[in-house]
């Protein structure tokens, strides 16, 4: 009940406003943002509704209504000021014993926010409020790890970053791979993401203080087919908050509450069970996106329409597709269309056939694949004829080659990537393949050609075998699709190879690249 006789004074009104103030705060997160934003960044808060998305999922990481969340927002959303600060200040306020680990691609960045949260909690407005939180002397000059008087804890660390011999109640990644190299431009490094897997998935799972009630929270833009998002999707279990630059309809984030009240989120799309999945019936809708027109901005007061178009040329319309609307994985395909491949049942008479093949560094577990093709072009049409797909050492390369040159004899010549393992093999066959050459890409990148040899597809003119009995044309389809956001493009390689070797130079996109080459084309 409000005091009548405290907003009399000045200081009583001080009083009952620092009371709300803490009790508003406790209560909500959002609210707590709204007051704490100007103890921790100069400029204004400009509030938008994907914040409050955000705080409530957080909130529902603390209340133990979520075990494993993921965001998915593009850049420029406050997302690692809201979660990789705000949130673990206000955590404390209920929680003060939690002991978190955060990890992102860059250790400076990590102490960033951890600097942040530290010197929110020992401000004097943070302690005017909430003075049961205190950080503990010994910490108070302290970023990579610092206590609290309670014993919890804040640890940060990086990518490959030591972790050991700390346990969290709460795990935390916010971009565990940078999106731009250091001229500022868009990139995708399988490397880097594969690292960035074996991080999260292998050390950072056995950091866990408590395998029945440690929590999970990724925070991140899509990057790539298999980013770490990608594995938390497939892996099962987390909570996903998808918000798209721009509203897609087909792809609209739904979030449910079950009887017991946790949350939970449908199947991903694609997977088992997901065409007939509907929600329980003692389940109700906890989230969804507020948004109703295709199109619509996620937060047009920031990020204006004139902002995004001029951000999806800069960027181009594989990586906006991506980083922007969240989906590495268009549904008709990056570079190449799905439906820009027509399928033949029956081959035409009178082609002329070659075969390409991409070579692997390594033939360990984890390297590339092998893959090795046969192209047949009768103009305007080119036909991929057959294939032959593995990890193959040397000794195997070589006698796939032979199988596929004895299986197709009329191929008038064999193209082997002069990369990788292709120069050991093109030197132990160049005495026995007829037609044997080797193939230098030069100075063109694999997306290079790719969008060099895009047109012809696009023109129909690219026939894929019809699948019906061939059970490797589908996963070729798939990866071909999904190029250059794909950690295997073995089969990609070895189809652009071929169109550029077979293809006459009628588009400028394609005359580039074949400049930018050595040979063999």
């Amino acid at each position: 009940m409000i005091d009548a006789g405290a907003l009399e004074t000045p200081a009583g009104r001080a009083r009952l406003r620092l009371d709300l103030d803490r009790e508003r705060g406790r209560r909500s997160l959002a609210r707590f943002m709204r007051l704490a934003w100007s103890q921790i960044e100069p400029n204004a808060l400009v509030w938008n509704w994907h914040l409050d998305a955000m705080a409530e999922h957080l909130e529902a990481v603390s209340r133990d209504q979520i075990q494993r969340l993921l965001i998915n927002v593009p850049p420029g959303m406050s997302k690692s000021l809201s979660v990789a600060t705000l949130w673990p200040a206000w955590d404390w306020i209920e929680h003060t014993t939690r002991r978190f680990i955060f990890a992102t691609y860059a250790q400076d960045l990590s102490e960033k926010n951890a600097k942040l949260h530290r010197d929110l909690v020992m401000s004097k407005w943070y302690a005017d409020r909430w003075g049961h939180v205190q950080i503990a002397k010994e910490s108070t000059k302290r970023v990579r790890e610092f206590h609290n008087t309670q014993k919890g804890w804040r640890f940060s660390t990086s990518v490959g970053g030591q972790v050991t011999g700390r346990h969290g109640d709460v795990l935390v990644f916010d971009d565990l791979v940078k999106a731009q190299d250091s001229e500022g431009r868009a990139v995708v490094d399988p490397i880097a993401i594969e690292k960035a897997n074996d991080f999260w998935f292998k050390t950072m799972a056995t950091r866990r203080a408590d395998p029945r009630t440690t929590k999970y929270v990724g925070i991140m833009q899509r990057l790539h087919h298999e980013d770490a998002a990608a594995q938390c999707i497939e892996k099962g279990g987390y909570v996903r908050l998808v918000l798209p630059m721009e509203y897609d309809p087909p792809r609209k984030c739904v979030v449910y509450m079950g009887e017991n009240g946790k949350l939970f989120s449908p199947p991903p799309e694609g997977s088992e069970g997901s065409e007939d999945w509907s929600p329980p019936e003692d389940s109700s809708v906890a989230f969804e996106d507020p948004r109703e027109e295709p199109g619509e901005l996620l937060n047009p007061a920031r990020f204006p329409r004139e902002v995004v178009e001029a951000d999806r040329t800069t960027l181009g319309s594989v990586t906006f597709e991506s980083q922007m609307q969240q989906n590495p994985t268009p549904r008709d395909g990056n570079i190449f269309k799905a439906q820009w491949f027509p399928t033949w049942s029956k081959l035409p008479s009178g082609l002329r056939m070659i075969i390409t093949v991409d070579c692997a560094f390594k033939d360990t577990k984890k390297s590339d694949y092998v893959a090795i093709q046969c192209w047949g072009v009768k103009n305007p049409n080119y036909y991929l004829i057959d294939q032959f797909h593995g990890r193959f050492n040397v000794k195997k390369t070589m006698e796939k080659i032979a199988e596929m040159k004895d299986r197709w004899p009329r191929s008038v010549g064999v193209y082997v990537e002069d990369k990788a393992n292709g120069s050991a093999v093109i030197t132990m066959l160049e005495d026995t393949i007829p037609g044997l050459n080797a193939w230098n890409p030069g100075t063109a990148s694999k997306i290079s050609r790719a969008e060099a040899v895009a047109p012809i597809a696009e023109s129909g003119n690219v026939w894929l075998p019809d699948p019906e009995g061939r059970s490797w044309v589908q996963p070729l389809v798939t990866e071909v699709t999904r190029f250059p956001l794909v950690k295997h493009d073995d089969r990609t390689d070895a189809l652009t190879m071929a169109l550029l070797i077979l293809h006459k130079p009628r588009h400028r996109r394609y005359r580039d690249a074949v400049k930018r080459m050595v040979g063999g084309a």
